[in-house]
């Protein structure tokens, strides 16, 4: 088996580790409460006795990737439920056998589904330093550039605790990976 199909064998098995995680880490969570706050009104009487988070509210997170990078998310949730952010991500150790992402930006653009959710699409740019080449004083050189990303990620607010926790999952061609934080 050479490096090329070590790696993605690793990557295969860390992406099943990671929905398995989050999937039972969703089950263990029981109380989800659903936020009901409704632009026409129709639910607030009904929904008057739960916990509400009402919009406007700014969602802040952290994650990490299969790719090994560290990932810090804001939203801003809108009056509207429309849900608006953007990510930084650094990929802070570097190896000879790691993926080429070492490093990514996107926008995120969304809506907080039945305020217990937010879903939505991003989009970015990540870079990408590729493996290293050899110039004509044999001294080594690295190829970097950027490539386009395009992804979805999903979030799960639950007030369990007293400040409201946010647990999250994103996917895109540049890697999959998990986050975790919460609502101001």
């Amino acid at each position: 088996m050479n490096n090329n199909d070590l790696n993605k064998f690793l990557i295969a098995n860390t992406m099943k580790l990671i929905i398995t995680i989050s999937f039972l880490i969703l089950i263990t969570i029981s109380p989800l409460h659903a936020q009901c706050y409704s632009n026409k009104g129709i639910m607030n009487e009904a929904c008057a006795s739960l916990t509400i988070i009402t919009p406007p509210a700014f969602d802040v997170s952290l994650g990490f990737s299969s790719s090994n990078i560290v990932k810090l998310d804001v939203n801003y949730i809108t009056k509207d439920e429309i849900v608006y952010g953007g990510a930084i991500g650094y990929k802070p150790f570097k190896k000879s056998t790691s993926t080429p992402e070492d490093a990514t930006a996107n926008i995120f653009l969304g809506y907080n589904l039945a305020g217990c959710a937010i879903i939505g699409t991003t989009m970015g740019i990540t870079h990408v330093t590729n493996l290293a080449y050899l110039d004509n004083n044999n001294s080594i050189k690295y190829k970097t550039g950027t490539k386009f990303s395009i992804g979805m990620s999903l979030k799960f607010i639950s007030t369990y605790t007293k400040i409201p926790i946010t647990l999250g999952a994103f996917g895109s061609n540049a890697g999959i990976g998990m986050t975790i934080g919460t609502i101001f």
